[in-house]
């Protein structure tokens, strides 16, 4: 009876010791995780660079372009009242100046944001408000679409008319600001809502 009850003992004592290893594992499993999640969270909070902001915009205003560029073209089709179709080279006239519109307004998107975002703080380093991100956001949006509205009129042109990239800007330019920024107005609305939407 003795052997038995001391068996027993040594059987619970082993059982409480691999426990508690157990329990200290897994909170230092738990440690590791929160650890990694707020430097993942701190990493994530960390304002971007200029450079950083610029380059990160080409790249998704290119990737976007590329995308949905035959997208782009059936819309502008479908309001123009023009046949429908799947002909890559009509589907991908004006890309080029596309490309170049778009990832010129997606990255002057990101820069002006910043910019506006570190002036809005004086440059210390603390929380922009919902408020203010959205104004931000805004804000560059509208001031983006200064230049990328003309550039855009130029790629609706070449897809209409078939023309190539110097010869229709070059009659963009020649009809005058009253042609070259037609519709830039618009275009500020759309992209200030665009841009407070993603970057607010």
């Amino acid at each position: 009876t003795r052997v038995l009850r001391c068996c027993v003992s040594l059987g619970r004592a082993k059982s409480s010791v691999g426990d508690r290893a157990e329990v200290a594992n897994r909170i230092r499993s738990a440690s590791r995780r929160r650890t990694r999640g707020d430097s993942v969270a701190a990493f994530a909070a960390m304002p971007l660079s200029d450079l950083e902001n610029i380059s990160l915009g080409f790249f998704c205003g290119f990737a976007d372009c590329t995308l949905l560029q035959s997208t782009n073209y059936w819309k502008n089709a479908q309001q123009q009242g023009l046949p429908f179709t799947l002909n890559p080279a009509v589907l991908y006239r004006g890309y080029t100046v596309n490309v170049l519109q778009n990832g010129f307004c997606v990255m002057s998107q990101f820069f002006l944001a910043g910019q506006l975002k570190k002036a809005m703080t004086g440059g210390t380093d603390r929380e922009l408000s919902n408020t203010e991100k959205i104004v931000s956001g805004v804000s560059a949006g509208a001031i983006s679409s200064i230049v990328a509205g003309p550039m855009e009129l130029i790629m609706i042109q070449q897809q209409v008319k078939g023309g190539g990239l110097f010869a229709t800007a070059g009659e963009m330019v020649a009809a005058g600001p009253g042609t070259l920024f037609r519709g830039t107005t618009g275009m500020m609305f759309s992209e200030g809502l665009y841009a407070g939407g993603f970057l607010g």
